[in-house]
């Protein structure tokens, strides 16, 4: 609206001056045009009083040429520019004038023609002086017009003036605007850029962690070289990311993650985006949500298979198991004592009771109830659940910080301590044993499992016991390192070392 106003003023403030500069000058043009015989005009009512006391001189002295002088003076006083003064704009005092004049001759003219030039003698004077009122009153009107000519430039002058800075005051505002629009103009161009810089960024990240199985690190330090942040941190509750390195002198900023178990997104600048970083605390909290929805989805199918194959080993094996001993408690009530026959039915009734054994603890493992927590958690529930089929102390220190980890990281974790215990209490007979959780070089978590038991070598691993292979195995699964061997002040340690990310 206001540069609709500005615009229609400056139009008519230049419509006002073309306009009143057409009109001065078409006025001083018509002006001019009307004085063009102003000149013309005066010489020739001049010239009749030369001409009078010409006629006068003729009749004092009966002059040949006073006929001719006579017909030059008509001529003179009728002339087309002293008849051009009966026009209506003419002033009435002019035309009054020469109308006097006009008649006045036409009362003389006789008496030179009959030849009374005594009498036109005694009027001549008179008749100049009416003669001189004329040119008198002609120059006051040619003096007239070029007043009216000067007093309508002067006038339009001061219009234009004051039409020129009115002009120039509508352009001095409409040069505001105009450089008020050009500001808004870079505004908004400066705010559809940053808008587009946080959507190309945003949608990176997304695609990131989209792409990629836990790229949250990744995802910090494209914002921080995308802000030129010295720090960005990435507090959940599975532990701390960091990208870059702290700065002393700059503050910290920090906003909540849209997550059930908290969190928080933390970096250090002198000035941030705060949409932008209030998006990205929204993705990360999102995509944590998303990736723990999706570890309790393949948590429990993983449960839901074992439980399965527990069952398949419980309703086929065992039950075949059971009849086979059932059958050879029969065969031994046949066999006679102390024969060859006896000693084989007793090396048979041992393997199956040993195998008996194994598929139970089998079972026990597949039964084994994997809570989607934090391997701290998960590994103070195993202890619990050991604690009630030994006398032996155990004991669960812990110096690392709370990790997460997926479930099948998870259930190798707990299958490898969970079999070191076992082998504690039932081999080692051991009445202390310890589980110390230690952080190591790098990311990677150290999990010792020591007894002060009778010791181990593995060389003296029986055959047909293969769970030092199993957990040889579950290791590699972990990419990890599992050293089994002596303590020198006697019993086993078993030391597990894995890098969670690289698992």
């Amino acid at each position: 609206m206001l540069k609709r106003s500005v615009t229609r003023s400056l139009a008519r403030a230049l419509f006002a001056i073309v306009l009143l500069a057409v009109f001065c000058s078409f006025l001083a043009l018509l002006t001019l045009s009307a004085s063009l015989r102003d000149a013309e005009a005066l010489n020739m009512a001049g010239s009749l009083r030369m001409q009078s006391y010409r006629l006068a001189l003729d009749a004092a002295t009966r002059s040949p040429s006073m006929t001719s002088d006579m017909l030059s003076y008509q001529q003179s006083i009728q002339a087309p520019v002293l008849l051009s003064l009966q026009h209506a704009w003419v002033p009435h005092n002019v035309k009054a004038r020469y109308h006097e004049m006009l008649t006045t001759w036409q009362a003389l003219q006789p008496e030179l023609t009959t030849g009374e030039g005594q009498r036109f003698r005694q009027h001549v004077s008179l008749y100049v002086t009416q003669i001189d009122r004329f040119v008198l009153a002609l120059q006051r009107w040619a003096e007239l017009k070029m007043k009216l000519v000067a007093g309508a430039c002067l006038l339009g002058f001061i219009a234009i003036a004051l039409l020129a800075k009115a002009f120039a005051r509508l352009s001095g505002d409409l040069e505001k605007q105009y450089l008020w629009l050009e500001q808004a103009v870079k505004e908004r161009t400066s705010d559809l850029r940053q808008a587009n810089r946080r959507l190309k960024l945003l949608y990176q990240c997304s695609e990131i962690l989209r792409g990629h199985d836990k790229a949250y690190a990744q995802v910090l330090d494209l914002a921080r070289k995308h802000e030129k942040l010295p720090i960005i941190t990435l507090d959940a509750a599975d532990g701390q990311l960091i990208a870059g390195k702290e700065e002393p002198s700059l503050a910290w900023h920090s906003l909540p993650l849209e997550h059930p178990e908290g969190g928080m997104l933390r970096w250090q600048a002198c000035a941030s985006e705060p949409s932008l970083m209030q998006g990205l605390a929204t993705m990360l909290g999102r995509s944590l949500q998303l990736d723990e929805a999706e570890e309790k989805g393949r948590h429990l199918l993983l449960m839901e298979e074992r439980a399965t194959i527990a069952r398949e080993l419980h309703d086929s094996l065992a039950q075949s198991l059971v009849y086979l001993r059932i059958q050879l408690a029969r065969l031994k009530r046949l066999v006679v004592q102390e024969t060859p026959q006896a000693a084989i039915v007793g090396e048979i009734d041992v393997a199956l009771a040993e195998a008996n054994r194994q598929l139970r603890e089998l079972l026990t493992t597949f039964r084994l109830s994997v809570e989607p927590a934090d391997l701290t958690t998960a590994l103070g529930q195993v202890i619990t659940q050991l604690n009630r089929q030994t006398e032996a102390e155990i004991r669960f220190i812990n110096e690392a910080r709370p990790q997460r980890l997926n479930a099948q990281q998870q259930v190798h974790v707990l299958q490898i301590v969970r079999e070191a215990l076992l082998n504690a209490i039932r081999h080692a007979r051991a009445s202390e044993i310890a589980v110390r959780v230690t952080p190591s070089v790098g990311d990677r978590l150290q999990i010792e499992v020591s007894d002060n038991g009778q010791g181990f070598h593995l060389a003296e691993a029986k055959p047909g016991h293969y769970g030092l292979a199993i957990m040889q195995e579950r290791a590699k699964s972990l990419n990890a390192q599992l050293e089994i061997g002596q303590q020198m002040h006697g019993g086993t340690q078993v030391r597990l070392c894995f890098s969670p990310q690289d698992s």
